[in-house]
């Protein structure tokens, strides 16, 4: 993606190339910086980005595009992406504990290996998403739609959503709550 100042004759004057490796990491720090002073990215429009590794803890980015936005191994722990778009998005081997994903528009993102325990994904629209080989145990996906979706290997205990136990991918997997700790007698006779 290309941007151009012209004069009045055509002429131009400036031209900046989104593409640019050094210009895309001026990006990612320069929005690692706002997410740390807690600035508000709500809609703000971010598609095609490549951002890996953002520290983007706590991020508010509802109803912003990151559609086709490379965030592979990034950390992004209770970020707020509730109505965003994130078709074709990369979160491969990112850190999305507690992150909010309702109602977002998630067809073909990738999360391969993504640590999300507790992320909500309630009415989410996962179609032909990657969920393989991550970790989402104790996930809402309550009214999700997940066609196409792809749960093998995903370590799932805990989670919420009728479909999920009659998806074709995630028979098998672990999707009852994890058994509560059973109290441990101490040799000292001491309740642990």
């Amino acid at each position: 993606m290309k941007s151009e100042i012209k004069s009045h004759d055509g002429k131009v004057l400036f031209s900046l190339d989104y593409r640019d490796e050094g210009f895309q990491n001026h990006i990612a720090t320069t929005l690692e910086a706002a997410i740390a002073q807690g600035v508000d990215l709500a809609g703000a429009q971010l598609a095609g980005l490549r951002l890996g590794a953002l520290n983007g803890r706590g991020a508010k980015l509802s109803g912003a595009n990151l559609s086709g936005t490379d965030l592979t191994g990034s950390v992004m722990n209770g970020a707020d992406f509730s109505g965003a778009i994130l078709t074709e998005t990369n979160f491969i081997n990112s850190d999305l504990r507690d992150a909010k994903f309702v109602r977002a528009n998630a067809s073909q993102i990738n999360l391969f290996a993504a640590h999300a325990p507790n992320a909500d994904f309630t009415s989410t629209f996962l179609e032909d998403a990657d969920l393989s080989f991550g970790h989402f145990d104790g996930c809402k996906f309550d009214g999700a739609s997940i066609a196409g979706a792809d749960f093998s290997g995903a370590s799932m205990a805990g989670c919420s959503g009728r479909d999920l136990e009659s998806h074709s991918s995630t028979k098998g997997l672990f999707l009852d709550p994890a058994p509560e700790p059973s109290t441990v007698e101490a040799s000292a006779g001491m309740t642990l």
